[in-house]
């Protein structure tokens, strides 16, 4: 918790998910939402059907950052617990704010937009947080959950309420243009893939699966897996590997004891990746180079990162962690080299009082590690290049 010298743990889909990634993304934390309702949600809308769409200029500010190679994102508190958005390059090692007001999400496809939230409107700005615009607001709405479907497009849920299905909704950042989808449909987006410019749309209540394309036709996705697509899931379950044109996920067959890794394309059959036997994957990302999988297992007494190639299909490194895996949220550099973690030393048996806390980057092929800041940092958002 804030203010306890620990890190939080981070996930890619956020903070008990869609509403939550509004106050806090990547974190699991449930007490943050409970505090963000509280102080942040607005009444719900009357009725169904088109949000408003009056654009006013946005109040929400956002620092551009300096012309640096890439940079490091993370949240942290200042001393009056305000939640804020550091960068940080990991030569340089000088802090730069970006903002106390927006929530970041993700760039976009080509990497010349980012896009930001905060409570019901959606920004966007240039790669480096310069020139920020809005593209969408409803304030009736509690929270938005934002995907890029193309370079112009944006998919997104929006939350009345964490106990009902969203409005699903797209924006076209030229014209401004609105469209309400799939209404009525009790599901909501689960993720994006603009490579296909395709979307995984999951059911509220039943946690089916549908991929819709980009012609609005949809399919049930892998119907011989178990997945329990909920939007305030901690972890991101789905990833698509562009080179081997297939889809990387955590699931259980019926039957199974736990979960496992997959790789899947709709031509062929289901290939099992990885198998931690009596445990279960606890989180995974892939490299941007698409060499690499970075992952964890639940276990008491192995407390290991795994690096497993896709080009072998066999883990090529494995380095102890010392410090909690349910903090062990992956992030990759952009070369591929390197994954960035948050630190405590509460969680090796630490005090709450003089903690070393922070940063660091470990080396994937040697294990090296090297601590960049030293922070009472909340969550690692993003490993960016601005290129």
């Amino acid at each position: 918790m804030p203010g306890a010298g620990r890190a939080l743990s981070n996930e890619r889909i956020i903070f008990l998910e869609p509403v939550m990634r509004e106050i806090m993304p990547k974190t699991k934390w449930f007490i943050f939402f409970s505090i963000t309702l509280l102080t942040a949600c607005r009444p719900a809308p009357a009725a169904t059907g088109a949000p408003a769409t009056e654009i006013a200029p946005p109040t929400r500010q956002v620092m551009p950052l300096p012309k640096m190679e890439d940079y490091i994102i993370y949240a942290k508190y200042n001393a009056a617990n305000e939640y804020e958005i550091w960068a940080i390059n990991p030569n340089e090692l000088i802090p730069h704010l970006i903002t106390s007001d927006n929530i970041p999400r993700s760039w976009s496809p080509s990497n010349k937009q980012w896009l930001f939230t905060r409570n019901g409107s959606i920004y966007v700005t240039n790669t480096d947080g310069s020139d920020i615009h809005t593209i969408y607001t409803n304030n009736e709405y509690k929270g938005i959950d934002p995907f890029w479907l193309t370079e112009d497009v944006i998919l997104f849920n929006a939350y009345r309420d964490i106990l009902s299905p969203p409005d699903m909704y797209s924006v076209d950042i030229g014209s401004g243009k609105v469209t309400q989808l799939f209404p009525g449909s009790n599901q909501f987006i689960v993720i994006t893939f603009p490579a296909d410019k395709a979307l995984l749309r999951g059911d509220w209540s039943s946690g089916s699966l549908d991929m819709v394309n980009k012609d609005g036709n949809s399919e049930k996705f892998f119907n011989d897996f178990e997945f329990i697509p909920n939007p305030y899931t901690p972890h991101q379950e789905f990833q698509r590997i562009g080179k081997l044109d297939k889809y990387l996920f955590r699931a259980k067959r019926a039957g199974d004891a736990n979960s496992k890794l997959w790789l899947a394309s709709k031509q062929e059959p289901p290939q099992l990746l990885f198998d931690p036997e009596n445990e279960n994957i606890y989180e995974f990302a892939v490299s941007p180079n698409e060499k690499y999988i970075a992952l964890t297992y639940e276990n008491l007494e192995n407390k290991n990162i795994y690096i497993y190639s896709l080009e072998n299909l066999q883990v090529v490194f494995k380095w102890a962690y010392p410090y909690k895996l349910s903090d062990a949220y992956f992030t990759w550099s952009p070369d591929s080299q390197s994954i960035v973690v948050p630190y405590s030393d509460y969680d090796i048996g630490g005090t709450s009082h003089g903690i070393d806390s922070g940063i660091q980057v470990m080396n994937i092929k040697t294990g090296e590690t090297r601590k960049i800041l030293k922070e009472n940092v909340a969550q690692i958002i993003d490993w960016h290049s601005l290129k």
